[in-house]
């Protein structure tokens, strides 16, 4: 079938963990790795399985209204779907418009009536593809680029609102929910970019990394048992210092979202952070 698959151990991190302030809440981890075959430099983000993200309130019977207010305005009904918010709306800020992104084929069946008229608009106006990067972690990272029954759909620089729309609705019965990306910054080789996620190819991960500027996927657990975590590919080690920079600011926004909601943890609080720092 094509498959490509990638497996990332402990054995070749050049840098350690940061320490998240809040103790009993998951730590948030970035590491470098540095492959040789096939030759790629990797970012990662990386978080604890079984253990919470935020603060988070207990069931109120005079919260309900507030909760449904942010379920349906923001899909956020959880401290995972505030942390998922906040990562993919700072990564598609870092990236910036020559960000694409890979939604799943199945969404044109499984997950439509579930989609903003904006994404749906979106979906349909992106281009075609076979293969796209599915990946879970649970203390190991596994990566596989998988096709599907149904074309997957290459969207050129999606809305915030329209990316996190599709990211939701994709969400299934699998143990994570997970979205690829890439960068490119020469648009002369789309169509060199779009060939290899329609052939099968043993080598895609290794010819994808010479022609895109990244290839990326962030994956969410919808098992207790896993947890986030984001993984950057690139052929060029420089291309990398951006996700340095950006780790160190997403790391002080999680620190400063735990610490606003331990103080004050409602559905309010969190209105307020996600109006503060995304546009929907």
């Amino acid at each position: 079938m094509g498959i490509d698959l990638i497996r990332l151990n402990n054995e070749q991190k050049v840098e350690k963990p940061i320490e998240s302030r809040l103790k009993e809440l998951s730590k948030l981890s970035f590491v470098t790795h540095h492959v040789t075959n096939p030759s790629l430099s990797i970012w990662m983000m990386s978080l604890t399985p079984k253990m919470s993200l935020f603060p988070w309130w207990t069931y109120k019977a005079n919260l309900d209204e507030d909760i449904k207010r942010l379920s349906d305005l923001w899909s956020v009904t959880s401290d995972q779907g505030l942390f998922d918010c906040l990562f993919l709306s700072q990564f598609k800020r870092l990236a910036g418009s020559s960000l694409y992104m890979i939604a799943p084929g199945y969404l044109r069946t499984e997950g439509w009536d579930k989609l903003t008229d904006q994404a749906r608009q979106s979906y349909l106006h992106g281009q075609s593809c076979v293969f796209r990067l599915e990946g879970a972690y649970n203390s190991k990272l596994s990566i596989n680029w998988v096709p599907f029954a149904q074309p997957q759909v290459i969207i050129k620089d999606p809305s915030f609102s329209a990316l996190w729309s599709m990211f939701v609705g994709s969400r299934n019965d699998d143990v994570a929910n997970s979205i690829g990306f890439f960068q490119l910054s020469d648009i002369k080789k789309l169509p060199q970019v779009t060939n290899l996620l329609i052939r099968p190819n043993n080598n895609r991960s290794q010819d994808l990394a010479t022609v895109v500027d990244w290839y990326a996927l962030y994956s969410s657990p919808l098992n207790p048992d896993h947890a986030s975590c984001a993984v950057v590919y690139s052929s060029m080690a420089s291309q990398l210092t951006k996700f340095s920079e950006f780790q160190l600011k997403f790391d002080t926004l999680i620190n400063s979202t735990r610490e606003t909601l331990r103080a004050e943890a409602i559905p309010y609080t969190v209105f307020k952070i996600l109006s503060r720092y995304i546009a929907i």
